[in-house]
């Protein structure tokens, strides 16, 4: 299932999916200057949003518009605090608040994209009062940006110099496995299986049967590691069905 509202608030969690519109809302008493950038904003809007099913991060067509339209809320709004305390005071509120505001966000958007412990928006996070992140199986998300490191060139170079039996199974994106593993992907037939921990699929834990089957009972035959923390797996399995491989004893 799609949903634009959670792919935005997944790369501005917290205060954005509220602090936008009200921003937007406040820019309205200026419309004889903005009304460009409304018509900017509902075009793309009503193309995105009513006419495609699934516009993932092509959002950012609208949210252009959007965001000009928030800096002119911004200005509606300090002009307001100056009218009700006065020049002096209402300008020095207005530096205070836009410097918390922009130190709040900056700072989020740090722990977001640029820090990794943990890996947001792959695992849960606190900010504060805030837990962020995590499983979604309910909506698609399009998580571009994030940081995602799972050491995928040596998994690679470790199932390339092993002997296979030219099939394999991940709980990850084969979009991006493909990329790695020389083989075709089969669950079924599947000799090797790639876990990867907190994958972009958020399959974790992997529930189809047979590999269920396998890491309930099966010792990995490789562990990667990164900073101390296991991010991936590899299992070696027999070929065949849960059931096929179960009459043949294991």
């Amino acid at each position: 299932m799609n949903s634009s509202i959670l792919n935005f608030d997944l790369y501005n969690p917290i205060l954005g999916i509220y602090l936008y519109p009200v921003l937007v809302a406040l820019s309205l008493p200026k419309i004889k200057k903005t009304w460009p950038l409304l018509l900017w904003f509902i075009l793309p809007w009503a193309i995105l949003e009513l006419a495609i099913f699934d516009p993932g991060t092509h959002i950012y067509a609208y949210l252009i518009p959007a965001i000009i339209l928030a800096a002119f809320g911004l200005e509606t709004l300090e002009e307001f605090v100056v009218k009700v305390v006065g020049s002096v005071w209402g300008e020095r509120l207005n530096v205070v608040g836009l410097t918390l505001l922009f130190l709040f966000l900056a700072g989020i958007s740090h722990l977001i994209f640029i820090d990794h412990t943990p890996e947001y928006p792959y695992e849960e996070r606190g900010i504060l009062f805030w837990k962020i992140g995590g499983q979604n199986k309910d909506y698609k998300l399009w998580n571009f940006g994030f940081p995602y490191y799972r050491r995928w060139e040596d998994i690679q170079g470790y199932v390339s110099n092993q002997e296979g039996n030219g099939f394999y199974a991940t709980n990850e994106s084969t979009s991006i496995s493909v990329h790695y593993v020389p083989y075709r992907y089969w669950v079924e037939r599947a000799g090797y299986y790639i876990y990867i921990k907190n994958p972009q699929t958020y399959r974790d834990p992997d529930m189809r049967n047979k590999i269920r089957f396998w890491m309930v009972n099966y010792q990995p035959e490789k562990v990667f590691k990164y900073n101390g923390r296991v991010i991936a797996e590899i299992y070696s399995m027999p070929s065949g069905s849960l059931e096929e491989i179960k009459e043949a004893g294991y």
